[in-house]
């Protein structure tokens, strides 16, 4: 009995030692390309260079000596998800890397391949990588198996570039420069927005389409107050836009917005300036003292009181004919009181400081604006009659 199973163990190491006469040890990624058991892919859009390590080992001849240890590595990215048998054959599968060994590699028993090249190819994630090993044994039988170490694909998380802003790119209604009205404005929006009027009218929206790399375009509407979209559409790039804001139930002509215009990417963008919305007339705090002018249905004066320490303006800058326009003041009956301005921009805002005691301040002083085109004299505008008195 003890014969039969000396002679069993023999056969079974004869055997052992025939079919693993070449072992494949070891495959490691280096450790600087790993992201914990995967390989780290900073750029998806891009191949992904790294080096690896093999080591190899060969078994003794029965007459004594080493087996040649000739055989073959090869590295493939799969995402094969059945038997290893079919990798070779899958469609998913890319050959990386090859490598024949020879009995003049090895160290004794022993080679190792350490900094060997290969490179993922771009837009690979949901495979892995792994090796096929193949050797011919002293049976002439060819041999294949697979490494039981394998590297997933690790991609690091791309934080997109914050948008540009590129200022300037609306042209209408434009961000004001309001340096020239010598009045600080501490909020991140001009205090003073332009008017449009409701609803009959439409806003004109243009801006330089040539500053913005996409065929389309995102104008999306807010409120000075929120960061919330009030209604965000998708439009030709081409430079205008017609924007109907009669279905958006909006605020009275006391709320402030401004668009936002951004690429279709959404890293390029630009704002408008402020505007609000405005009937022909604002409601006067007196209804005794109207117009004295019924074409006063385009300028607009802000408060009835001196609870300013200068005078505003408003106007719709598309009414009149002008790039620049001279601010007048005048009496509730038509009568000059003097030049508030030779020549400021048709923005639509206007402000006047006044340290003296020229213009009075009672109870009984009224006032009215006549705004003329600089260029085209013959158009021009009178406001609303205000009084004008300390609280």
């Amino acid at each position: 009995m003890k014969k039969q199973i000396f002679i069993l163990l023999a056969i079974m190491i004869i055997a052992t030692t025939s079919y693993a006469q070449v072992i494949l040890q070891s495959f490691q990624i280096g450790q600087n390309y790993l992201q914990g058991t995967s390989l780290k892919v900073a750029n998806i859009n891009s191949a992904t260079p790294f080096k690896f390590l093999v080591s190899v080992t060969r078994g003794i001849n029965s007459g004594g000596g080493f087996v040649s240890g000739n055989c073959t590595i090869k590295l493939y990215y799969t995402e094969n998800q059945s038997s290893d048998s079919n990798i070779p054959d899958d469609p998913t599968s890319l050959l990386l890397f090859t490598k024949n060994i020879t009995s003049s590699d090895y160290n004794s028993s022993q080679v190792i391949l350490a900094d060997l090249d290969a490179s993922l190819p771009a837009n690979k994630q949901y495979g892995k990588i792994l090796v096929k090993f193949e050797f011919v044994d002293n049976q002439n039988i060819n041999r294949v198996s697979y490494s039981s170490t394998r590297y997933g694909i690790y991609v690091v998380p791309t934080t997109p570039p914050s948008p540009v802003e590129i200022n300037g790119l609306v042209t209408y209604p434009a961000v004001r420069n309001l340096t020239y009205i010598n009045q600080p404005f501490p909020l991140p929006f001009e205090n003073n927005p332009i008017g449009i009027k409701l609803p009959e009218e439409k806003l004109d929206l243009k801006w330089d389409q040539t500053k913005l790399n996409t065929p389309e375009v995102f104008v999306t509407l807010f409120s000075t107050t929120s960061t919330v979209a009030i209604t965000k559409i998708k439009i030709t790039n081409n430079g205008s836009y017609s924007f109907n804001f009669s279905s958006l139930n909006l605020g009275f002509y006391f709320n402030s917005y401004y668009i936002k215009i951004e690429n279709s990417v959404g890293d390029q963008y630009g704002k408008s300036g402020t505007f609000r919305f405005l009937n022909d007339h604002l409601p006067l705090w007196n209804g005794n003292f109207p117009s004295s002018y019924t074409n006063a249905n385009w300028i607009f004066r802000p408060d009835s009181s001196g609870s300013y320490n200068g005078l505003y303006a408003f106007w719709f800058s598309g009414r009149i004919n002008a790039s620049n326009v001279i601010v007048d003041l005048y009496d509730s009956n038509g009568n000059f009181f003097k030049r508030l301005s030779e020549s400021t921009p048709n923005t639509g805002a206007f402000y006047y400081q006044s340290d003296d005691n020229v213009i009075p301040r009672t109870s009984t002083s009224f006032y009215q604006y006549k705004i003329t085109s600089k260029e085209n004299p013959s158009e021009f505008g009178y406001s609303e009659v205000f009084n004008w008195w300390y609280d």
